[in-house]
Order: structure tokens, then sequence, then C-alpha cells
């Protein structure tokens, strides 16, 4: 898990530092040729991290939106941690390692 992580980040980076390799809309130009566009690294990703959420959220999305998924009035313990992980996200700085 780590190393895909590490890939990730890599990628992450490469994307964010060579204009020859990262076309101005980043992942979004390519969006139409891939199954699901939240595979894609887009522009508004900053690191690993946010991809991580960006996904995770996309695949509670999915999961609830299957039949028979079991639905709770007001939403669910699930949405409600991510949320705050979402919130926490926010506020850690990129050049906090550490708390990324």
């Amino acid at each position: 898990m780590r190393r895909q992580f590490d890939t990730l980040g890599e990628m992450i980076e490469q994307f964010q530092n060579d204009k020859a390799v990262r076309p101005p809309a980043a992942g979004e130009s390519v969006a139409g040729q891939v199954f699901e566009g939240e595979s894609l690294i887009l522009g508004g990703d900053r690191d690993p991290v946010d991809v991580v959420v960006r996904r995770t959220k996309a695949l509670l999305r999915h999961i609830k939106s299957m039949a028979g998924a079991l639905r709770r009035k007001g939403g669910s313990d699930e949405e409600a941690r991510l949320g705050r992980l979402e919130s926490d996200n926010a506020m850690v700085s990129l050049d906090d390692g550490e708390g990324r």
C-alpha cells in the first residue's frame, strides 16, 4: 500500500512540475477516454491524500447508489467520517509531510 501511495505521489509531482507532460487541463482533457473520470489525476489534486479522499468520496457515492444499498435517514456514519477527513485534510498544510 505504501508503495502505491508513493507511486501516486510521484505521478502528481510529475504532473505539477513538468508542463510538457501536463496539458493545461490536466486529466480533464482525457476524461472522455476513461470509464470513470475519478480514476484520473485532476488539476485540483495537490497530493496523494487529495486523490485518496476524492476517490473514496466517489466510491461511497457509488455504493449508496447501488440497488439494495443501506439507506439511513440523515446520512451515514461513513459520510460523517469522510466529511471530517475532508475537513482535516483541508486544514493540514501541504508542507506538513508528517501531518499529510
